[in-house]
């Protein structure tokens, strides 16, 4: 495996060693009158196409058992390929949280993979194959790969290994059908795009109830309304802020809260409670047991947060799913603020990827779905955890309930998550 390779930017060649990767690149064309150094009186450009020598990406072909024989072949490029010369292949058993075995390999070349990957150094031979055998007492236990570069023989020492393991397969490990949602095997993350979002009219969740806090006008209806934003664009004047009457982080942070919480709010998910090799009883207990974090927390208008804070119904159904991992696309935790998500409820029920169950066949785990009274409009969703009792966030606060009673009394369904 090479040690060093030739780098361009900005159609300028460089030799790269193994000690410049990991780190950060970029040209500086410089004009000076200092022939030998380019010190002295000089005039700088700094151009903008950085490199970043930390690239990493990977993918298995292939991962498939045959009794005691497990076959593996795919690829692995990283920058530091060419910095470490070992190149192994590590077994991990999640069934017992333990690494099996580890193989040397010798990598082959990989155009196709350089053609798509040809920012990173190693992207030109990367690709691996080979085989492991296990105990026959081992056989049914969940497996996952991990592809390392090491600089010492046995695999150890400074190590570059691919990232999440290798994410795309694993083996012997419970999965929903295809038509369902897919269990996430690693932490859920949420959706960049929706972090940090500012707050005006008709926003809901904890963000608004801390600003709302503030203005002496919080509730458990916590809408921001015209006249919050009035009173903030009043403050914002006071302020020096351009008065938008809108929430953005300056305005946040006027109020006196922290940046960290601004983004901490909205970016909370659920950590995932269990690890690639659990059963399906083990994620619905997990689901579960994320719920009762909220125990008597209070109801409040599309919240979907952190347990420190109050929930709503379909806030605290997303954030159980996620510790069982599933990511339901037709709601976020995040979104649920926005304007006319408070009911993300009637999406939950909508969705074709969970499964409708009879009434007779629900289960612990299942979501019950609730029409409003003389309506056919959904308005609640609890999660039930007996044949007859349920967990749910219903004013004031999250208990545990019978599955019916007198305020919501309409069961218009029962949906699964888990298969």
């Amino acid at each position: 495996m090479a040690t060093s390779v030739m780098l361009t930017i900005a159609g300028v060649t460089f030799n790269v060693t193994p000690a410049m990767v990991g780190h950060r690149f970029v040209v500086i064309s410089r004009y000076s009158n200092d022939k030998n150094n380019g010190e002295g009186d000089r005039s700088d450009i700094w151009f903008g196409n950085q490199i970043n020598l930390n690239g990493n990406q990977a993918w298995l072909d292939n991962f498939s058992q045959n009794g005691t024989t497990i076959n593996v072949s795919g690829w692995h490029a990283d920058d530091y390929a060419n910095a470490y010369k070992h190149h192994f292949i590590l077994l991990y058993d999640w069934t017992k949280g333990s690494e099996i075995t580890r193989k040397e390999v010798t990598n082959v070349t990989s155009p196709d993979i350089q053609k798509a990957y040809g920012n990173i150094l190693g992207s030109n031979q990367a690709r691996f194959s080979t085989n492991f055998t296990i105990n026959p007492a081992d056989v049914h236990d969940a497996f996952q790969i991990i592809s390392r570069y090491s600089n010492r023989a046995d695999g150890e020492g400074y190590v570059a290994d691919s990232q999440n393991y290798i994410g795309n397969r694993l083996l012997n490990v419970y999965q929903n059908p295809g038509w369902m949602y897919q269990i996430n095997y690693t932490q859920i993350q949420a959706n960049p795009a929706e972090v940090g979002h500012n707050i005006g009219p008709g926003y809901e969740g904890v963000k608004t109830y801390l600003i709302k806090s503030k203005l002496g006008d919080a509730n458990i209806h916590n809408q921001y309304t015209y006249g919050d934003g009035y009173a903030i664009a009043n403050f914002q004047r006071s302020h020096g802020l351009p008065a938008t009457g809108w929430v953005d982080l300056n305005t946040w942070k006027a109020l006196g809260y922290s940046a960290d919480l601004w983004y901490g709010i909205d970016s909370y998910i659920s950590p995932t409670l269990t690890n690639p090799a659990a059963t399906r009883q083990q994620r619905i207990d997990a689901m579960i047991d994320a719920a009762y974090k909220y125990m008597g927390k209070p109801w409040w208008a599309g919240c979907s947060s952190m347990p420190a804070y109050g929930v709503d119904c379909s806030g605290l159904v997303m954030q159980a799913l996620y510790a069982g991992g599933i990511n339901p696309t037709s709601a976020s935790s995040t979104h649920h603020g926005y304007p006319g998500n408070e009911w993300n409820s009637q999406q939950l029920f909508a969705d074709p990827h969970f499964m409708n169950v009879g009434w007779n066949n629900r289960q612990r785990g299942d979501l019950v779905f609730y029409y409003a009274p003389g309506t056919r409009t959904i308005w609640h969703v609890a999660i039930l955890i007996e044949p007859n009792t349920v967990i749910e966030s219903w004013p004031p606060c999250v208990m545990v309930q019978p599955i019916v009673n007198g305020q919501r009394n309409i069961i218009a369904g029962i949906r699964r998550a888990f298969a």
